[in-house]
């Protein structure tokens, strides 16, 4: 009683889609296959009644061929045996070889001439006598000459019709010859009367029939013909695979079995199979498609519905589905792209409340320097300098001009690369001079990259972070920070790379996340997100004791 409960729970617990499709099917499937197998059975017992009603018609035929054919040669032999031309020579002692020529020549040869014209088919006839000296070609021979067939003594014995395969492999029908002056009173003499033909003249008649039969005539024991067709002796070879019938004894013991190849006896079954499972199975298939198209056509909507909610539920907003009808299935479709939309509008609204927040931080960062009074009091401290022959201080106020004129950058969001090196630049001179040149600085830059636009102060940062955090904590060694822009395809790729102290492993993951108290790599990282995607945030690699390299990538088509 469980089991059928945790059957049904578990059909219950699947998709709505496929239970409706297999209720379906299972309506339309079952009926159909219980009508194909129902035809296939009676068909398949129709066939074999009309297969086997086939068979003993060839069968049937054959009897009556051998029948005819062993009625016919044994009144042509009692005939011929019978015959004054025939009896008289096998008893006649003839006076002299002109008398005996003349009856051979002109009476026994003549009547058995006629018989060959008659019945072509006959190989030889020969009358075998007992004497040892009687020769007359072919058809006059001393009995000595049948004392090496295995039939001769039985032969001897039989009055009537007997028939035999010679060691030549010849039918024969033999007969022995009246005493001519004895005839009223059927006394037989000693001599015998032979007609030869071959299996296949004799058989003939059996050609129209053991197509696809393999037929097999006998006498007692002893097989007198034998045909098949050669594909089918070829699969003689088990006897398990073959249907044999036997017809009704016929004179003198002769009879016709007649056998088939199973596999050709259950041709038609096979014939009608390749017909039915292929129309039962295209039956299936219709049957199988309409439920399908019914199913989807049903559930198709729901479907569409559920995998939207699943875009959504995976953070995808940008779907767009609609009821195709009014019913109420179209209307929760109508009512979740309404509430998609309007998701949609306060995640836009949202990230676009956080940009202007970032722009305004900045502006204020900005503000917080008054750049007319930066710069007069920079030019002042630069020519009191060069007046007193203070070049160092000269050179760090024109640096430090350089620096605030390209960080404010006449309040713009965004700025040319080579706007951006030359900020840079500014800033590492100032931090050689502030540092007593602790360390060097060298810049790789393809030129092809100097239009390039981006968005204000990206490499400061990363290049402060080098310096500060990990060349001038080294004091042991002078250290050095390199900037490079390369091209690769259409990105471009930046690098700010030291040989300082390196980042421990455990520090790696939160250093882009964690505040600091100026523009930092947070807000470096924050605002590449923001403008590029998250496919352009920084990348960081550290090795302890060996240095750093931050790395992110700008598209440079967008760009430009």
């Amino acid at each position: 009683m469980q089991k059928p409960k945790r059957w049904f729970k578990r059909f219950a617990d699947q998709p709505f889609r496929r239970k409706l499709l297999a209720g379906f099917l299972l309506a339309g499937l079952i009926p159909l296959v219980i009508f194909g197998v129902f035809s296939f059975t009676e068909t398949t017992r129709l066939l074999r009644e009309q297969t086997e009603s086939t068979l003993n018609a060839a069968l049937k035929t054959a009897d009556n061929e051998i029948a005819e054919q062993i009625r016919v040669y044994e009144n042509l032999t009692t005939y011929i045996a019978h015959s004054k031309e025939v009896s008289s020579i096998a008893a006649e002692e003839f006076e002299s070889k002109v008398e005996e020529f003349s009856a051979l020549h002109y009476s026994f040869d003549v009547f058995l001439r006629d018989i060959y014209t008659q019945h072509p088919e006959i190989t030889s006839i020969t009358l075998y006598v007992d004497q040892d000296n009687r020769f007359h070609g072919k058809e006059l021979r001393p009995l000595s000459d049948l004392e090496g067939e295995s039939w001769y003594e039985l032969g001897m014995k039989f009055y009537s019709t007997g028939w035999h395969i010679d060691s030549d492999g010849y039918v024969c029908v033999i007969q022995q010859v009246p005493e001519p002056y004895l005839y009223y009173i059927q006394a037989y003499s000693p001599h015998l009367l032979c007609i030869r033909m071959t299996p296949q003249n004799f058989f003939s008649a059996l050609n129209n029939i053991y197509t696809d039969y393999h037929i097999r005539v006998m006498q007692g024991d002893e097989v007198f013909y034998e045909v098949a067709e050669p594909d089918s002796l070829m699969a003689l070879g088990d006897a398990n695979v073959w249907i044999t019938r036997q017809g009704e004894p016929l004179k003198n013991g002769w009879r016709v079995i007649l056998e088939t190849p199973k596999d050709i006896y259950e041709a038609p079954i096979q014939r009608m199979m390749m017909i039915i499972i292929p129309v039962t199975l295209a039956v299936l298939l219709i049957v199988a498609l309409i439920g399908t198209l019914v199913v989807r056509n049903l559930s198709g909507r729901v479907s569409k519905l559920h995998a939207a909610m699943r875009e959504v539920r995976g953070g995808n907003l940008d779907i767009h589905i609609q009821g195709a009808c009014g019913d109420e299935i179209g209307q929760l479709t109508d009512y979740f792209q309404d509430t998609v939309d309007d998701l949609k509008r306060l995640v836009v609204q949202n990230l676009e409340n956080q940009v202007k927040l970032r722009e305004t931080q900045l502006e204020v960062l900005q503000a917080q320097i008054n750049p007319h009074f930066l710069y007069n009091a920079l030019s002042m401290i630069n020519s009191r300098a060069l007046m007193d022959n203070e070049m160092e201080i000269s050179e760090m106020a024109q640096l430090l001009s350089t620096f605030y004129r390209t960080t404010l950058n006449k309040g713009k969001q965004e700025t040319t690369l080579e706007q951006e090196i030359s900020n840079v630049r500014s800033y590492a001179r100032i931090q050689q001079l502030l540092c007593d040149d602790a360390f060097d600085a060298s810049f790789q830059v393809d030129g092809s990259l100097n239009a390039l636009t981006m968005p204000n102060l990206l490499l400061q940062p990363l290049v402060e972070n080098a310096i500060l955090h990990g060349l001038l904590p080294n004091r042991n060694k002078r250290g050095r920070v390199l900037v490079s822009v390369t091209r690769s395809g259409d990105n471009a790729v930046f690098s700010v790379m030291d040989d300082g102290v390196g980042i421990e492993p455990e520090k790696l993951e939160d250093l882009v996340q964690a505040a600091s108290k100026g523009y930092g790599l947070k807000n470096v990282n924050e605002r590449l997100m923001l403008a590029y995607g998250e496919g352009c945030t920084l990348t960081i690699n550290s090795q302890p004791g060996e240095g750093t390299m931050v790395t992110f990538i700008l598209p440079v088509g967008e760009s430009e």
